[in-house]
């Protein structure tokens, strides 16, 4: 998850959500960089050949995903993925998975 280059023809964004509070970074038991959330959205550079996910089919590269730091994966066609917000995928919006 490191790496935001395109990479096996997807390109890839990180969400950042709200900083941990002073109350969690005061204690001194995590980095001052820490998240409360995050989002990690990947979505194809461009389609190919047919795939099957959850008993549908798309060209190959065709989906999107938002990942979260709630374990919560969704799936979605690259054009309507919905942007995630206060670093969470809009789960409202696409298929879940998780």
């Amino acid at each position: 998850m490191a790496s935001l280059q395109v990479r096996s023809r997807y390109e890839r964004a990180f969400h950042r959500g709200a900083p941990a509070p002073a109350e969690v970074l005061t204690k001194g038991t995590v980095d001052p960089s820490s998240l409360m959330s995050w989002a990690y959205v990947v979505t194809p550079a461009h389609s190919e050949k047919l795939i099957f996910i959850l008993g549908l089919s798309y060209p190959q590269n065709s989906t999107a995903f938002c990942i979260d730091s709630r374990g919560m994966m969704c799936l979605s066609r690259p054009n309507q993925m919905p942007v995630p917000k206060d670093g969470r995928c809009d789960i409202s919006r696409c298929g879940v998975m998780g």
